[in-house]
Parts: structure tokens; C-alpha cells; sequence
């Protein structure tokens, strides 16, 4: 448990610094990432596969105000990991905070997908808790 909580919080700090080349040591060559911006794509689809991360990274590097994620509890299930985190943003009278419920699966070690749910509730339900 305690490797899978440094990959994701590497992960995490990954995304923050916008370090591509650390996220790809990270990620199963499958990984399938399910973040919010998944849904602003047209059409509507997760980044797949490490080709997909990359596209991911351009993604929200190409966002007027990308946004922080900054986790504040992991939660263990038999299959899989919650963290529970906000993203941060900045607005015209400062920042914008938005809570949200990440799924990590990991496989080997590595990252296998990455899902974003808006509420604890539907992540638990996602993990079967």
C-alpha cells in the first residue's frame, strides 16, 4: 500500500508540474485516463494508452487557468484507491476550489486508469465499496 501511495501522489505532483516524462514512469502502457477534461473533448472520450497521456498534458497545458490538485485523503479498497482531492483554479476574485473523488486502479506498480468522479459517494460505488 505504501509504494501504490507514493506512485500516486508522484502522480499527483506529476500533473502539478506538468511533467509529462515522470507521468509516463508511472503509467501502465494501457493506462486509461478518465479526468474531467476527458468530457470536454470532442467527442467525449478518455486519454488511452501513454500516447493518450501526452495528449493529456497538451490538453491542460492548452487550459486559460489549468487547474491544482491538491488530495487530501486516500482511501483503500481490494480494488482499487479513492483519493479524495480538490482542484484548484483561478477565477477573476481568486481561486476556485472543486472537490473531486479520483479512482486510481494500479497493476504492477504502475498506474492502469485514472477516473474523476464529482462525488465520494459514486467513487466508492465505482469500487464496489
Amino acid at each position: 500500500m505504501e509504494a501504490d501511495r507514493s506512485t500516486l501522489n508522484l502522480f499527483m505532483a506529476a500533473v502539478n508540474a506538468r511533467d509529462g516524462s515522470l507521468v509516463r514512469e508511472l503509467l501502465a502502457p494501457d493506462v486509461v485516463l478518465a479526468p474531467l477534461l476527458a468530457h470536454l473533448r470532442e467527442p467525449a472520450t478518455p486519454y488511452r494508452g501513454l500516447d493518450g497521456a501526452e495528449a493529456f498534458f497538451s490538453d491542460l497545458n492548452d487550459l486559460p487557468n489549468p487547474p491544482i490538485v491538491m488530495p487530501s485523503q486516500l482511501l483503500s479498497a481490494p480494488t482499487g484507491t479513492i483519493v479524495l482531492a480538490t482542484l484548484r483554479t483561478r477565477g477573476d476574485d481568486g481561486p476556485v476550489d472543486h472537490p473531486v473523488s479520483l479512482v486510481f486502479r494500479l497493476r504492477n506498480g504502475r498506474i492502469a486508469s485514472m477516473q474523476t468522479y464529482g462525488s465520494v459517494a459514486t467513487a466508492r460505488t465505482a469500487l464496489g465499496l
